[in-house]
């Protein structure tokens, strides 16, 4: 809102042209989290099990050293 705020004191930016940035970036992370999932989906239809529990221990490694971070 900041973004806003600032952008109508000088009156160059509306919230329509502001928020269109976020509401592509939402289209393109939909996107990519649908193929994501179809490719999660055929490993595991595939039987590759082993590599979904891979990609969960790296998943709670990478989480967990955020945590320690501090984030």
């Amino acid at each position: 809102m900041r973004v806003v705020h600032a952008a109508n004191t000088s009156g160059t930016v509306t919230f329509a042209s502001a928020a269109f940035p976020s509401l592509l970036g939402a289209a393109f992370a939909f996107l990519a989290g649908l193929v994501a999932l179809k490719w999660l989906s055929q490993w595991l239809e595939a039987g590759r099990w082993y590599l979904f529990g891979i990609y969960c221990l790296l998943a709670a490694a990478a989480v967990g050293y955020l945590h320690h971070l501090g984030y």
